[in-house]
């Protein structure tokens, strides 16, 4: 993991350039739902930054991209800012990811960009983008972006309302390329194959066709896997398969948890950060507790399917792809809950409706796409594959639609998650009945989801936006319009609706303001919130703790606690909690501490 992060090093933009000129090659093109693409850049030149002090890729977001390709070197006017630190202490760090992903800057070009030279070119970006551009083409807008993502890995495209029902619906599952996708993959292939070679009179009698057919199937999960840029998910799923695909063809049987344990330290040694995201802690949990489930149950799952009829086949397989959705769902729980607050209760619902569509509609169609890619014939399965995604499109929408189709939950502490996550893993891993004193953390993690204590106070990394706690629990918000994307974020966790906000000066907030600033009594602490830096003196006289937009000078204010515009630009976000007498303060830099991607001043 040290190796590794040497080894990234990625160089962060020191402060907001408001008007850049930009030289950059193209990397690669995630065109957006409706207009424009998000574009990364590497080999960068920019006007008077020191090339040490130049990130090596940066992600901007151009409006007109029509005669963009990958490998171009193009010149434009921009802005750019270095990555966005947590909003919360404790929260999702976006520089620790843009770290590991080489990304130094994010940003957006005012014009369209200058085409410099043709610089050194991709084919395998170039046939990428060829192929976003004939989906826009042949497939509709609504359909567009979900057949990008499940073809090219590329899910920019897809509209926010169309995510949002999937997450609902339990499917969103199908938008980060994974088992599911490269085992479909892999399977078809394998069946497609075999089928050939038998249909072969002297094949099968000469030649082992099961075996054959597993290397061209090994062989299709890795066209697969390289084409839609070998996200974390594909890597697993693609070692898991050629786990899999190998012990076929030495006559072994290759489902265990030693697969999973295989799988899970490959990626990790080629990539060490993964193990903190949300994909690798869902793809593995998934699998794991799935292996688990059907390996201690193996012997009744054989009995159940031995003497079976074509209409007990059918109820076996809808029984089966429910109890799937139902094991995958209990297991990744608790990392959705905590990673995204949200549980979507009617994703069995979701799945056994959407499932089939996938794995004999959309997933075939997407093999024959890239089949038929070579000789310009792909536009066929495209439009087959495109009706097959508008059906699970109007699935999600259905099931979200659903009273009570999201439940949202606060955010829960790390130590929640760790417990519960054990009790899991003891219950997976352990054989016998001492694999039920894995409930006990499971249990224990639980109850205390019911006792979460929120923060009294939230103070943004730029103090432009402050919330506090209301006797009803919701958190109400110094502005509506000032950073909409923070107290979004500060909603979710709360659990609260994002749509609707009460701000300070509102009618039904408890709080006292005026122009200058605002006050309120929390716990028994007189609190207050400082606009203008002449009520300083006035608000200092009467408040315990203040929280002030503006700098306060040493020896100015008297008061218990103060937090100023200065104490957030050297610390990030801050958070305050009243116990009693006691008054927990936490801020982003003392949470994560000294990393190689914080941002230091």
């Amino acid at each position: 993991a040290k190796w590794h992060t040497v080894k990234t090093n990625t160089v962060f933009l020191s402060k907001t350039l408001k008007f850049a000129d930009i030289k950059g090659n193209i990397d690669h093109i995630e065109l957006l739902p409706k207009k424009g693409a998000k574009v990364i850049l590497s080999d960068l030149d920019i006007k008077n930054l020191d090339q040490d002090k130049t990130p090596q890729k940066i992600r901007v977001k151009i409006w007109d991209v029509s005669d963009l390709q990958p490998g171009q070197r193009i010149s434009f006017l921009g802005q750019l800012s270095p990555p966005s630190p947590p909003v919360v202490p404790g929260g999702y760090d976006f520089q620790r990811y843009s770290f590991f992903q080489g990304l130094g800057a994010f940003g957006f070009s005012f014009e369209k960009p200058e085409i410099l030279k043709i610089a050194h070119e991709s084919q395998l970006d170039q046939r990428r983008q060829l192929l976003q551009e004939v989906i826009r083409q042949h497939v509709h807008q609504d359909d567009a972006g979900i057949v990008t993502a499940l073809l090219t890995g590329i899910r920019g495209g897809i509209d926010k309302n169309i995510q949002q029902d999937l997450r609902h619906a339990g499917l969103a599952h199908l938008l980060a390329i994974s088992g599911l996708h490269v085992g479909l993959v892999a399977g078809l292939v394998f069946f497609l194959v075999r089928l050939l070679l038998v249909c072969m009179p002297y094949v099968p009698l000469h030649a082992p066709t099961k075996k054959i057919a597993a290397l061209f199937a090994l062989s299709g999960a890795a066209f697969y896997t390289v084409f839609v840029d070998f996200p974390v998910p594909t890597q697993r799923a693609l070692i898991m398969t050629a786990i899999v695909l190998g012990a076929v063809m030495i006559d072994r049987s290759p489902f265990s948890l030693r697969l999973v344990a295989v799988a899970a330290t490959i990626v990790i040694l080629i990539q060490p950060s993964a193990i903190m995201g949300a994909s690798f802690q869902l793809s593995f949990a998934a699998v794991t507790v799935l292996i688990a489930f059907y390996e201690a149950n193996r012997e009744r799952l054989v009995a159940f399917n031995s003497k079976r009829g074509i209409w007990q086949r059918f109820l076996s397989y809808v029984f089966g792809v429910g109890l799937t959705s139902v094991i995958a769902t209990i297991g990744t729980a608790p990392l959705s809950l905590f990673h995204f607050q949200e549980f979507a209760p009617y994703s069995l619902i979701g799945n056994i409706l959407a499932m089939p569509i996938v794995a004999f509609w959309v997933m075939p169609m997407a093999v024959f796409t890239y089949v038929f890619m070579p000789f310009n014939f792909e536009m066929i399965p495209l439009i087959i594959m495109g009706e097959g995604v508008s059906v699970i499109r109007h699935i999600s929408h259905m099931v979200a639609d659903l009273p009570g189709a999201v439940w949202r939950v606060p955010k829960w502490p790390p130590e929640i998650l760790i417990g519960i996550v054990s009790g899991v893993l003891w219950i997976s891993i352990v054989k016998g009945r001492g694999r039920f004193y894995g409930f006990i953390p499971v249990m224990i993690g639980i109850i205390m989801t019911f006792n979460i204590q929120r923060p009294d106070i939230l103070i943004s990394h730029d103090a432009k936006l402050m919330a506090t706690r209301a006797n009803n629990g919701e958190y109400l918000f110094s502005s509506r319009k000032s950073e909409r994307f923070v107290s979004d974020i500060w909603s979710r966790q709360n659990a609260q609706s994002t749509d609707h906000k009460t701000i300070f000066t509102d009618q039904d907030s408890p709080l006292k303001c005026d122009e200058l600033g605002c006050r309120i009594i929390i716990k028994d602490r007189q609190i207050s919130f400082v606009f203008k830096s002449y009520a300083l003196e006035e608000e200092c006289a009467w408040a315990d703790i203040i929280i002030a937009q503006t700098p306060v000078k040493d020896k100015q204010c008297q008061s218990l606690i103060i937090i100023d515009r200065f104490d957030v630009w050297r610390n990030g976000a801050h958070s305050l909690s009243i116990k009693g007498e006691n008054i927990v303060i936490e801020n982003v830099e003392k949470w994560r501490g000294k990393r190689p991607w914080t941002q230091t001043h």
